[in-house]
């Protein structure tokens, strides 16, 4: 069975409609505690464009296999205590966070965040999208050192030459576009060809050579200026809601406490913030903020800006929860949240078991990309976005035989909870073809 049909099934089903599309709905297989009905294998062939007339018996059971296998590989995950790993819920949290202000959006009218022509085209020309760079850079640790080379660069040196004396490797960039990075990097889009320029970021320093640049048109770009444009926007939308929300539940953050949070002197029991749901302490706070973040090591915040984000874990961690029960979508939530865990839990054991086996060598995307030149076409002017895709499709040519011997394994382990109702199943197929014969009139 095809790795990629299966892993296109688990997750297109995610968002599947709860319609009822037969009239019939018996079971067709038991795999442990879940049961196949009939409308969860039509739901899953509405994502083919199969001739049912022309499949026999063998591929029909080959198409609900491809369910039976999704159940016993989430049996498998949850063995394996995946539907409490850490980083399974933090994404089932993100997803029901984003749901819920998705849904607030919608509600307060900012649902549709689609910008005009007008706006593409006038973020194009403010953003300074129109210029590219490529970049030759070194990365240093120590400040006086960064020092030193930029000196000796503008002073004309060659820049590879610097690099190989000071034991640097240098790095090269494809040409990079303002909406790609980060806003640290914003100087180097006004610099000129052969320019240096001296950045800091994340603990280190950064030499960057403008080793070249051009100008691309709005054409040429439009699917990044706009995709950027919409993230701003939504960006804009989230700050305007958190805003409203915080007003709206009399949100009042203790300044006194936050200037002694920061101090690291703050007791568990002090009072942080009043609301109208009630007060919230440090302790509550903190709670709330580790189960937010993935990060062992906290930012530093001024006083301002632990303010802003003592409010926002306390909008996201308490005043969504209330929303979500005014909306009334708890039920619809809680159906969506076990599909989305599911999913979760299903990435996680395949990059696990499968996926952190593949490794990909620069020899074979180059081997790769000549045998399959044509399917990339589109992407030749683009190095970056070529090798990713290279890397990709690689990667799921590697990973076909690993599914494979992946999914026999399972097969053979956990065939006892497999129970399929034949007597139905023959029924259910037979229904099916009959549906697709023509009445002779």
């Amino acid at each position: 069975m095809n790795w990629a049909f299966l892993f296109f099934l688990s997750i297109s089903s995610c968002n599947d409609s709860l319609t009822v599309i037969s009239t019939s709905n018996t079971p067709l297989v038991y795999v442990g505690d879940e049961t196949i009905r009939e409308n969860d294998f039509l739901r899953a062939l509405e994502k083919l464009d199969d001739d049912i007339q022309s499949l026999t018996l063998s591929d029909w059971r080959q198409r609900l296999q491809v369910l039976i296998d999704n159940e016993l590989m989430l049996i498998e995950a949850t063995r394996r205590g995946l539907n409490e790993d850490t980083k399974v819920k933090a994404a089932v949290d993100s997803w029901e966070r984003e749901r819920v202000i998705g849904k607030l959006l919608q509600k307060n009218n900012k649902g549709n965040l689609s910008p005009t022509s007008a706006q593409i085209e006038n973020f194009f020309e403010t953003t300074g999208a129109a210029s590219e760079i490529t970049l030759q850079r070194v990365d240093v640790m120590d400040q006086q050192t960064a020092f030193d080379i930029l000196s000796r660069l503008e002073s004309g040196a060659d820049f590879t030459e610097i690099a190989r004396i000071n034991n640097k490797r240098v790095l090269t960039t494809d040409w990079l576009n303002p909406l790609m990075v980060d806003e640290r990097y914003a100087p180097l889009f006004v610099l000129q060809k052969g320019n240096v320029e001296l950045l800091e970021a994340e603990g280190r320093f950064i030499i960057a050579h403008i080793k070249d640049l051009r100008k691309v048109s709005l054409e040429q770009r439009y699917k990044l200026v706009e995709g950027a444009l919409r993230r701003k926007m939504l960006q804009e939308a989230n700050l305007k809601l958190l805003a409203d929300l915080a007003e709206n539940y009399e949100v009042q953050i203790d300044t006194v406490t936050i200037g002694v949070l920061l101090d690291g002197r703050a007791d568990n029991g002090q009072r942080l913030l009043t609301s109208s749901l009630g007060e919230w302490t440090v302790g509550q706070y903190q709670l709330a903020n580790k189960s937010l973040t993935l990060s062992d090591s906290p930012p530093s915040f001024s006083i301002p800006q632990l303010g802003f984000h003592i409010t926002r874990v306390f909008i996201v961690s308490q005043i969504l929860a209330e929303e979500k029960r005014k909306l009334g979508i708890d039920q619809e939530i809680a159906i969506e949240r076990k599909k989305i865990l599911n999913q979760k839990m299903l990435e996680t054991l395949w990059q696990t078991d499968i996926y952190s086996q593949i490794m990909v060598e620069n020899t074979e995307l180059r081997a790769f990309y000549q045998k399959h030149k044509a399917r990339y076409s589109s992407l030749s002017e683009n190095t970056q976005a070529l090798n990713n895709q290279l890397s990709k499709d690689i990667r799921e040519a590697k990973a076909q035989p690993l599914f494979i011997s992946f999914v026999e394994n399972l097969r053979n382990r956990l065939d006892d909870v497999v129970v399929i109702e034949e007597d139905n199943f023959r029924d259910f197929v037979t229904r099916q073809r009959n549906k697709q014969v023509p009445v002779d009139l």
